[in-house]
């Protein structure tokens, strides 16, 4: 509305200047002062005009000033909160992570703690389950565990079976070597079931020499351990004869883990006790009769 008021006087000032622009190349000088006279009021008017309107654009500017430093304000308000809420949260996350880290750092070192390196047969596993570098070490610690607790087995296995041999190789050298030593098959004999059952873990034992002289071949007891008040074994069994002469027929070995309760015991001076399996001393990891 004012911009209207406004461009309608500088019209009409526009008009007058044109109208006094005339006069003045035809000099009519009364005219000019007659017009300038009655046209003095519309020119105030304008000068108002615009006055007011400089002060309408003013007050706009200044409202506008006053708009932009208010929203200038909240901005840095809200900037240096979002920066504060930010170092909280990266406070808060760096905390969390060091925890976490530390807490998973912990676990393995208790892990590689509880090795026993003596032992290797079963190792403790690491349950840590994050998606990083320290998920990645448990992982491959996890898998180191595996590989020692299979090499540990493979290598007692090996010392078992290492030990056997040795064993097997010992004795049978200590057996054969008494073969030099008597010249009667009875004294070999007793020499023979002295060492073999013990190195056996064997309660009783029997060692029986076949005899072709007759019309059937006879197997007799030459030897015996243990033997007390009563005799360990029968004197003579032929081939295919019970449990021990189904043995030579068929050139097996036979053990017997579940003695019946009629077979033969052993008198000792503790008492009388029934053969057992038991591993009274030499071969490593076995038990014989």
């Amino acid at each position: 509305m004012l911009l209207k008021e406004v461009e309608q006087a500088y019209e009409s000032y526009a008009q007058m200047q044109y109208s006094f622009t005339e006069l003045m190349g035809s000099r009519e000088m009364d005219s000019l002062e007659e017009l300038y006279r009655s046209e003095r009021e519309n020119r105030n008017a304008l000068l108002n005009k615009l006055g007011e309107f400089k002060e309408y654009q003013e007050g706009l500017m200044a409202d506008s000033l006053e708009s932009a430093n208010e929203t200038y304000s909240q901005l840095v308000s809200t900037l240096v909160a979002a920066v504060a809420i930010a170092i909280v949260l990266i406070i808060g996350v760096t905390v969390w992570v060091i925890r976490s880290t530390g807490r998973s750092i912990s676990l393995i070192t208790k892990g590689i703690k509880e090795i026993d390196y003596q032992d290797l047969s079963s190792i403790s596993r690491l349950n840590i389950e994050t998606k990083d570098e320290i998920g990645e070490i448990a992982k491959a610690f996890n898998s180191m565990a595996d590989s020692l607790e299979n090499y540990y087995e493979k290598e007692q296995r090996y010392s078992a079976e290492i030990s056997e041999q040795n064993w097997i190789q010992s004795q049978s050298a200590s057996l054969v070597s008494i073969y030099s030593q008597h010249v009667t098959i009875a004294n070999l004999a007793d020499d023979f079931i002295s060492r073999l059952a013990p190195a056996a873990g064997a309660n009783l034992g029997v060692v029986y020499v076949k005899d072709d002289s007759g019309s059937k071949p006879v197997f007799r007891k030459q030897a015996a351990y243990a033997d007390g008040a009563e005799d360990a074994g029968r004197d003579f069994f032929y081939e295919g004869e019970g449990i021990t002469g189904q043995t030579v027929r068929d050139k097996k070995t036979v053990l017997l883990r579940d003695v019946p309760e009629n077979y033969k015991v052993l008198s000792t001076g503790l008492g009388d006790i029934r053969p057992k399996i038991g591993n009274a001393g030499g071969r490593p990891g076995s038990n014989p009769d």
